[in-house]
Parts: C-alpha cells; structure tokens; sequence
C-alpha cells in the first residue's frame, strides 16, 4: 500500500495513549510494558508502525507523521558490517556503482524481525536522523506492531526499546487495533493488506 495509508490513525490514538502513560505510575498497567521514569515532566510521546515494506514515525500531537521510511538496510557486499537503512539506505542502493554490490534486505518481513541488529539499528536511525529525537529524554513511545507477531518479536522490541535506547516507558498496540479505533469503534473485523501478506483481525 501508499505509505501515507492509514496515516492519521497514529493521532486517533494519541488522548488514549497519553491517559495510559500518565496513569502508570497510579498502578494502571494493563498494556504498559514498563515504567522505568518517574518523572512525568513533559516530552515528547513517539508513534512508531513497524511495518514490513514502511515505517511511519511521529509526535504526538502532530498532524501527520513525520517520517516515512521503507524498512530496508542496504549491505555492501565488500563491507558487509556498513550497512545504511531506511531513505539512506534506498540512496545508497540508487546511487552506489554496482560495482559495490549493494543490496536492499528486508529488516522485517511477514511481522517478525529477520535480524535483530538490523532492527536495533533501524530503529536508532529512525529516532537519530528521521526524528532527530533522543530516546531517553522523550515521554514514552507507542510502538504499532502487525497482528501475526508473536510474543518473542515484541519482546525483542521491548528489549531494543530499554536496554539499548533507554526509552522510559513503551507501550505496544496491534496495528489492526488502532485501525479500527479511527472509525470510532472498539469491535469489528479488521483486513489489513500488507506487503507480503494478509491479516483479517475480530476485534471482541
């Protein structure tokens, strides 16, 4: 799909996500992962889809994402370990002589990681030069994840999110979910078409 599909449902949510970080550290936790700050200053609040062809990042608040990225890393075949990701990794792949072997690989593909590094670095590129934020100063983040991860993905992200970037509070949403909230519902039958695959999502 467009990678401007589904765009304004990231801000549909963003009242719902500000109530639940704001009402974690009263002991409402149902879907918060952690709370790692008890500092409930102000900040900014990420949105962060992870999808399997783009990712879509933004503040809370705004009125459309302020990155759109595919969700790619480009490997030079002579220097396996200088890799790039996202729109510089898609320019690297365009404008390198092919004399260099640059290839495009997916990052995630059918909504599981196929390289946890890659990921770890796509995400610190995603906050570093396509938001320019710094995980550990911001508020919390809200990370839209596809329906048929499993459990071992999101806890890989969770992994990522904490221990690497430092982020103070996460919160992981079904992307099928929030879709659903945007046309002011919380139950019905969610079909997402994805890049490499199909979801059809009851929402009870």
């Amino acid at each position: 799909p467009h990678p401007r599909v589904n765009v304004y449902y990231f801000f549909v949510l963003l009242l719902q996500l500000h109530h639940q970080l704001m009402s974690s550290s009263n002991g409402d936790s149902n879907a918060l992962i952690n709370d790692r700050s008890d500092n409930d200053d102000g900040g900014d609040v990420v949105v962060i889809e992870l999808g399997s062809r783009w990712c879509r990042a933004g503040v809370a608040g705004d009125d459309a994402p302020l990155a759109t990225c595919p969700t790619i890393s480009a490997k030079r075949e002579r220097y396996p370990d200088d890799s790039d990701y996202g729109n510089l990794g898609m320019s690297s792949f365009l404008s390198i002589n092919p004399k260099y072997g640059v290839k495009l690989v997916d990052i995630i593909k059918e909504g599981e990681a196929c390289n946890m590094l890659d990921l770890t670095k796509f995400i610190e590129y995603v906050f570093q030069v396509e938001l320019r934020l710094i995980p550990s100063s911001i508020r919390g983040v809200l990370v839209l994840d596809q329906p048929c991860s499993t459990n071992e993905h999101r806890q890989s992200i969770a992994k990522i999110m904490f221990e690497t970037l430092r982020v103070p509070r996460l919160y992981i949403m079904s992307s099928s979910v929030a879709s659903l909230y945007t046309s002011g519902r919380v139950t019905g039958l969610v079909v997402d078409l994805g890049h490499d695959h199909v979801s059809v999502v009851p929402v009870v």
